[in-house]
């Protein structure tokens, strides 16, 4: 078992890695009970978790509200939506996740959403 000896940021337990949909991600020992994540290429480097500055926690906000107007509006599940995001944006789909995003990729998604939403 792979674990980390990071704590969990909702209860301070100790992590391991775990496989989810788009992607390997550390999360709590005590999972189902603790839901706590981290993401996996950022422990991997040994970097700090980050915190997101505004103009990031911003950019995500709004990437998120148009990846659902999106699915919304085109009739698209999640998964659908995704490929579709890692297809134009030329990433692996478990890289395409606005919470991976820097400012620039979030951007370039948020475009991209509003040109397929305008079609």
């Amino acid at each position: 078992m792979d674990l980390l000896d990071r704590s969990c940021p909702e209860c301070s337990s100790i992590m391991k890695i775990r496989n989810g949909p788009h992607g390997k991600f550390f999360g709590c020992i005590r999972f189902p009970a603790c839901r706590g994540t981290r993401h996996i290429d950022t422990l991997q480097a040994n970097t700090p978790d980050p915190t997101a500055g505004d103009e990031l926690k911003k950019l995500r906000m709004t990437g998120h509200r148009k990846f659902k107007e999106f699915c919304e509006k085109m009739n698209r599940t999640k998964r659908s939506a995704y490929r579709t995001m890692a297809k134009h944006m030329k990433i692996p789909m478990e890289k395409a996740h606005f919470g991976m995003f820097n400012e620039n990729k979030c951007r370039e998604a948020i475009a991209l959403f509003d040109r397929l939403m305008n079609v």
